[in-house]
């Protein structure tokens, strides 16, 4: 269907041993907040904040699976949260049907 989200199916159901295509992050909506995971990373930002970076916190994944240390705030993670950031908008406004 035109504007739904997701892989389609059908290669897999016309030919059952073909490579399914990965994806290569995940969006998560919920009320407070949106979020993606891209790799190792997980990242959320809660748009209640939209104006205050802070609202943002980023955790690696494979050295902090418990999310214990938000790494948003860290300098040396700055370019990461940025990239990560640019592409949950991105994410958001394809989930609302406003990008390709």
């Amino acid at each position: 269907e035109p504007g739904a989200q997701g892989l389609s199916l059908v290669p897999l159901l016309k030919n059952p041993k073909a490579t399914r295509p990965s994806k290569p992050d995940a969006l998560i909506q919920i009320p407070a907040g949106d979020g993606l995971r891209r790799g190792k990373w997980a990242y959320m930002w809660y748009p209640a904040k939209k104006k205050n970076p802070a609202a943002a916190m980023l955790f690696d994944m494979e050295n902090d699976p418990n999310q214990f240390t938000n790494l948003a705030e860290l300098p040396e993670y700055e370019a990461t949260a940025k990239k990560l950031h640019a592409r949950l908008m991105k994410r958001v406004k394809m989930a609302e049907g406003k990008v390709e």
